[in-house]
């Protein structure tokens, strides 16, 4: 009985490490979507026409804005031209569903600890018992 609690108990810790690293994706995508939504506000206020804009892997080049519209690959190699509003609204949405993620990540790991935490407790009583 003990060696099948403990295996239980190895799989709800190993389920909660899952949850833990889901969660921490969720965050980090959240995170770089509400900067990308900040940085979408700065261009939309700014009066500068001249911007640093991202190569990739931290290189940046300056950049002169000749219109305020933006292309957005919707894949395939596909752009489409929006208005920094329209794009907003998407990140808005996007942003949203993952703190709807995030809360069922978060009552998920919050079960799941519980049942450990009895399951563990199951575990030391039987041990006391020997």
């Amino acid at each position: 009985m003990d060696q099948e609690l403990m295996i239980k108990a190895s799989l709800l810790e190993r389920q909660m490490r899952e949850l833990e690293n889901e969660l921490e994706f969720v965050d980090r995508e959240i995170s770089e979507l509400s900067k990308f939504n900040d940085n979408l506000d700065y261009l939309s206020a700014s009066q500068d026409n001249v911007i640093l804009s991202s190569l990739g892997k931290g290189v940046l080049m300056k950049a002169e804005i000749k219109e305020r519209k933006l292309f957005v690959d919707v894949g395939a190699g596909v752009l489409v031209r929006k208005e920094p509003e329209d794009i907003k609204k998407i990140l808005k949405d996007q942003i949203g569903r993952l703190a709807e993620a995030r809360m069922r990540l978060l009552n998920k790991l919050h079960l799941t600890k519980e049942n450990l935490i009895s399951m563990l407790k199951e575990i030391e009583s039987h041990q006391s018992f020997n």
